[in-house]
């Protein structure tokens, strides 16, 4: 009604509060608009006594002028009961039905989405199932059987057909189906037939298609399964024409061959005679005109000389009626690359000729014709491609060379044929990575001997980019006998890679036992020559940056035998690295049972030392808690058996318990609860608290190991216990949002939670959860009546540390309670002990949907701090141009209270100081777009432009400046204005030594000569300082 009036009368009726003494026709239409919408928009719709009372004289007031007959109406109804029992019980009742039915509703519609998603799914699955049939039924063709089904189908409700696997039941099936498709029936798929009975409606016509009902394998689509091959094979001859016509290219390249170019004796192979030779020639030619190369000049029939003479002819034939053009597929592929790949010559001779424009084309890789025939070891091919002059350093994509790639496949004549042809042995691909390193990867003896002996110019030093030797390829490979000839040519065996490892330690870690024995006995041999041991060699050469022996590395992935080798030897099992980490601590860590025992089992002896067991590493964890820690149950056993203590710390008071808790190792749990005491063995002292006073049921809450939380709980840890900063177990699973701990914790019989323990800053569970976030938490100690408006020491509540941190969700949940049994509706006015309220905090941290729906529930926009400072001047404080841009924006709105952008704090600073002084330039354009007063002046006389000064901002000072639009007088802003001590904007920049913010000034026409009361110059301030820069301009 007010819309109407407004616009179609003259009445001027404004969204604001009129001032109480303008009593127009206008005015009274805008009180009574203004209240009403105060009390719809409300949180609750409730209003003190006061406020009422207030807002009920208004609008009667009001009402009477406008409209005096309806006084009599209004006093009856000063008069009546304004509450009722009856009807309050009845609301509060219908409240908690339409909340019933609101939570099933919201039920009902989750698994309408979830059917609605599955539905399209299937559609999407049933729409390409019935693609695929009308794909494939382009190419079948009816048989008697078909018709006899759609006889049948005429008399009785359904159809099974039997047959051979392979024999084309289904797409039989299929074809049928699609028949009755064009009749009006609709195609249901099934799995099983159980299915009719989701998808049967009786009004329609529809046709269901059970596909392998006895749930066999698919064996149509099986090429390599036996039975398959054995039906082709026997049906093949008596349909041989339709075959060649219509089968899939692939079953004729891998299954189709012609008599008169074989033996005939092959296995499962369909022949196909004289007469239907050229029928087969027709089919090859048109699907090469397609781009199938590989089925066409790759399949198993052009392994025969005959027949590629046979197909060229066909095709030579061909070529005479019309010129043929082959085009290379998507991947590059041409006829000539698959002629090269598979070495055949009188192929590649053909298609040279035919398209030599085909010699230079690669494929997805990169590589060439040349490249794939280099590669594959096809001497005569990579000869006839020779006398084309053909880069002899072609390279793939890698920049892997012709050459490098015959190496790694091992081909020593193409190889030795490109290097005496002036292939370049040194030439490297993206990883730095030459022909002699792809050579010792293969591990041809005699390759790397050609390499390394002729005059091929190699250079044996290159390293690849990660420091490895063409010797530690050979050696982490376990190419012994390469190993020996490198080590002949000169090698260094102590060459290490970027890591610090030597071939030694790569060898050692890819378990090659015989190189690793090999190495080992050469260093023995040298070292007895010089009468040292050989331990001694393997610990001072073969080490790595962090300090890992050859023999951590060997224990670390679990090569036994080489453990025991180097044992022998003589090397230190008690060897550490920088870490303090022992070949036990990584053998445990790694989970290696066997070598575990075998180096627990050792005995002293010469050159073999005992296990010493009580080694740390850095942070005092010893080998039972790193087993512990990586959850090796049989090796935790083994350890607690040979006398390991349970109880043993790390420098954090960390015991092995601690860590199975914390990684959730149900069984070393179990078990080490379980223990007994015994001899060797102790039980597990359940009081103990790491560093922090963390008991391990603290330390299963927080990571919500909920099967964990009860094997502890009924061992008889205090599920109470505090650690030092005051968390319970309960307070760690709120922290991580453990739910299920939470539950768990929450219904334990007899209350035994306390819910009521705070932690050392006075912040209840709900506060912890509310803080970290974790709504499903949030909502559960709600429902288990936890205090929404409780307040740590600090005067916080949960809503303040849910708006601290942004979590929207939280803070929508918690102001959308009501009051209800067992929760009650937060109180929005409390405010922390420094007087902040949850809108402060959203606006300091500049969550901007928070600071809405703050808003939107009646938060006050211009409360202000004892500092005098509003919600806005924080958000400008803090440079959180949303959030300033939102509430300046408010002004625009009528439903919301106008931000007063006048507020000043205590020592008079605007909102626009507040973005000056902190350097928000994109916060103090939006201001002043709003018409802030960019010379207004603080307590002690400073202007924007002075703290802008003050603190350097070069960007918001040029900002300001610019408003003048280079004009010195009649400006906008106000250069000359002093503080109270009667210094200018020149005398603070010179003093605070901001050279670049000095040159604007200057520039801007600021009298660089002007002086303070006390006769202090801009110069003069700068000197005093120090600026030398600055006295320098």
């Amino acid at each position: 009604m007010v819309c109407l009036l407004k616009h179609f009368t003259e009445l001027d009726i404004q969204d604001r509060l009129p001032l109480e003494t303008i009593h127009t026709t206008a005015a009274d239409i805008a009180r009574i608009k203004f209240y009403r919408n105060y009390i719809v928009h409300s949180d609750s719709g409730k209003v003190t006594e006061n406020t009422f009372s207030e807002i009920w004289n208004c609008v009667v007031e009001a009402i009477i002028r406008l409209v005096p007959d309806l006084k009599s109406k209004i006093d009856a109804l000063m008069s009546s009961s304004l509450t009722n029992d009856s009807d309050i019980t009845d609301v509060i009742r219908l409240e908690k039905e339409i909340n019933k039915t609101n939570q099933h509703l919201s039920i009902v519609s989750q698994k309408l989405e979830k059917l609605e998603i599955e539905n399209n799914n299937n559609r999407e699955i049933h729409n390409r199932t019935l693609k695929e049939w009308i794909d494939k039924d382009t190419k079948y063709i009816s048989t008697s059987a078909t018709t006899f089904i759609l006889q049948s189908l005429k008399q009785n409700r359904g159809v099974i057909i039997t047959g051979c696997p392979g024999c084309g039941k289904s797409v039989t099936g299929h074809h049928v189906a699609l028949t009755l498709e064009k009749k009006g029936y609709e195609i249901i798929p099934c799995d099983d037939p159980g299915e009719i009975l989701k998808h049967f409606k009786a009004e329609k016509n529809q046709v269901f298609v059970i596909d392998d009902i006895c749930e066999s394998d698919n064996l149509y689509t099986a090429i390599h399964d036996k039975m398959f091959d054995i039906i082709s094979a026997a049906i093949a001859p008596s349909i041989l024409k339709c075959l060649i016509e219509y089968v899939d290219i692939a079953f004729i390249a891998h299954r189709i061959q012609l008599l008169s170019c074989s033996q005939g004796s092959l296995p499962f192979v369909v022949y196909i005679p004289q007469d239907l030779e050229r029928c087969y020639l027709k089919r090859q030619y048109e699907e090469a005109m397609k781009g199938k190369y590989w089925e066409v000049f790759g399949g198993i029939q052009a392994e025969n000389k005959t027949y590629r003479s046979l197909l060229l002819s066909f095709l030579n034939e061909r070529d005479m009626c019309q010129e043929i053009t082959y085009v290379p597929d998507e991947d590059g592929v041409t006829p000539l690359f698959v002629a090269s790949y598979l070495g055949y010559v009188d192929f590649a001779e053909y298609f040279i000729v035919r398209c030599p424009c085909h010699i230079d084309v690669k494929d997805k890789e990169g590589r060439s014709s040349f490249y794939v025939a280099c590669e594959n070891g096809h001497i005569a091919m990579v000869k006839y491609f020779m006398k084309f002059h053909y880069d002899i350093n072609d390279e793939n994509t890698q920049k892997t060379t012709a050459l490098s790639a015959t190496c790694l496949n091992g081909h020593t004549e193409v190889a030795q044929l490109l290097l005496d042809n002036k292939a370049d042995p040194n030439k490297t691909n993206k990883l730095n990575r030459s022909t002699i390193y792809f050579a010792c990867l293969n591990g041809n003896v005699k390759l790397v001997k050609l390499l390394l002996y002729r005059e091929y110019d190699l250079d044996i030093t290159i390293k690849d980019v990660f420091g490895n030797t063409a010797l530690h390829v050979a050696c982490g490979k376990g190419h012994t006998d390469t190993v020996k000839v490198l080590l002949e040519f000169g090698m260094n065996i102590k060459e290490k890679e970027q890591k610090g490892l030597t071939p030694l330690h790569l060898a050692c870690r890819y378990g090659c036992y015989d190189t690793v024995k090999y190495l080992i006995d050469l260093i023995y041999l040298e070292q007895k020559k010089q009468n040292r041991f050989v331990a001694d060699e393997l610990k001072n050469f073969h080490e790595t940056k962090d300090g890992s022996t050859i023999l951590h590395i060997a224990c670390c992935f679990g090569h036994t035998e080489i453990v025991k080798l180097l044992i022998n030897v003589g090397m230190d099992v008690n060897d550490v690295t920088i870490n303090s980490i022992t070949p036990l601590h990584l053998a445990c860590r790694k989970g290696h049972f066997a070598i575990v025992k075998f180096l627990i089992d050792l005995k002293d002896q010469q050159l073999i030392s005992c296990v010493d067991k009580t080694i740390k590493d850095k942070k005092g964890g010893s080998v039972l808690h790193t087993a512990c820690h990586f959850g090796h149950t049989e090796i935790v056993k083994l350890l607690i058996n040979v006398g390991m203590d349970v109880n043993d710390v790390t420098i954090n008071s960390i015991t092995p318990l601690h860590l199975a808790c914390q990684n959730g190792h149900f069984a070393i749990v179990k078990f080490l609860i379980d223990l007994k005491d015994q001899p060797l063995i102790s039980c597990v002292d359940k009081t103990i608290k790491d560093n922090k006073g963390r008991s391990v049921l603290h330390t299963a809450c927080y990571f919500g190991h909920t099967e964990i939380v009860k094997v502890l709980t009924n061992f008889g840890i205090n599920i109470n216990d505090t650690e030092s900063c005051g968390c319970t177990p309960l307070q760690a699973a709120c922290q991580n949002g453990q739910f299920a701990t939470v539950k768990y914790l929450l219904d334990l019989k007899d209350s035994a939670v306390d819910r009521t323990i705070k932690d050392e800053i006075g912040r209840s569970v709900l506060h912890t959860a509310c803080y970290s976030g974790h709504t499903e938490t949030v909502k559960l100690l709600i429902d288990v009546g936890m205090n929404v408006n409780d307040t740590s020491s600090y005067g916080c509540t949960p809503l303040y540390q849910a708006c601290v941190e942004g979590h929207y969700e939280i803070v929508k949940l918690l102001l959308n309670l009501k009051d209800l049994t067992f929760k009650s509706c937060v109180d929005r006015s409390l405010k922390s002990k420094t007087g902040w309220s949850v809108l402060h905090a959203a606006c300091y941290h500049g969550h901007t949907k928070i600071v809405k729906v703050l808003i939107d529930f009646g938060l006050n926009v211009n409360d202000t701090l004892s500092n005098g400072s509003t919600p806005l001047h924080l958000a400008c404080q803090k440079g959180h141009y949303d959030t300033v841009k939102f509430l300046l924006d408010l002004n625009r709105q009528t439903l919301n209270s106008c931000v007063d952008i006048t507020v000043k704090d205590k020592n008079g600073w605007s909102v626009l100081h507040a973005a000056c002084f902190h350097g928000h330039s994109h916060i103090v354009k939006l201001l002043i777009d709003v018409g802030m007063n960019i010379n207004d002046t603080s307590t002690n006389s400073s202007t924007p432009l002075f703290l802008a000064c003050e603190k350097g901002h070069h960007d918001t000072v040029k900002l300001l400046l610019d408003l003048n639009g280079g004009q010195i007088s009649n400006s906008r802003v106000i250069m000359t204005i002093k503080n109270k001590d009667g210094w200018t904007v020149l005398h603070i920049a010179c003093c605070k030594g901001h050279t670049e913010v000095i040159q604007l000034l200057i520039d801007a026409g600021m009298n660089v000569n002007d002086t303070t009361p006390n006769g202090s110059t801009p110069l003069s301030l700068a000197c005093m300082e120090g600026h030398y820069d600055t006295v320098k301009l």
